[in-house]
């Protein structure tokens, strides 16, 4: 009886797997929410994976001002307006590609979101 009742919670398990699974797959992503953290000076997470059609918010966390500038070898062009301590602002992506971008007034701060015309490859991060 004891090895019934195990195999039939571990069936079950593993069906509740299997339909998690298989919804995480079908997730329509282009009206996925994502943001990226202003904090101690750094994006986090530094890589995010989206895909065409989401918009990304920057957050400021930190008590000092910041910004977002794509690199010159970003597929387009972006310099957003300074974010203050509790502020954001956002962009919206329309062209597949990797977009490095960094903070124009500290310098060290960078980070990547990467956009991909396939929804369920960018649900990577």
């Amino acid at each position: 009886m004891k090895f019934y009742t195990s195999f039939a919670t571990a069936a079950l398990l593993g069906s509740a797997i299997l339909v998690n699974t298989s919804f995480a797959q079908t997730d329509n992503l282009t009206t996925a929410p994502h943001t990226v953290t202003i904090q101690d000076f750094a994006f986090i997470p530094e890589t995010t994976n989206v895909a065409v059609g989401n918009t990304v918010t920057w957050a400021n966390g930190d008590s000092v001002t910041h910004n977002v500038e794509f690199t010159a070898k970003a597929p387009a062009k972006f310099k957003s307006k300074d974010i203050e301590q509790n502020g954001s602002a956002s962009y919206t992506f329309t062209k597949a590609g990797t977009y490095h971008y960094r903070c124009s007034y500290h310098p060290n701060m960078t980070g990547t979101i990467k956009v991909t015309d396939n929804a369920s490859s960018a649900n990577k991060n």
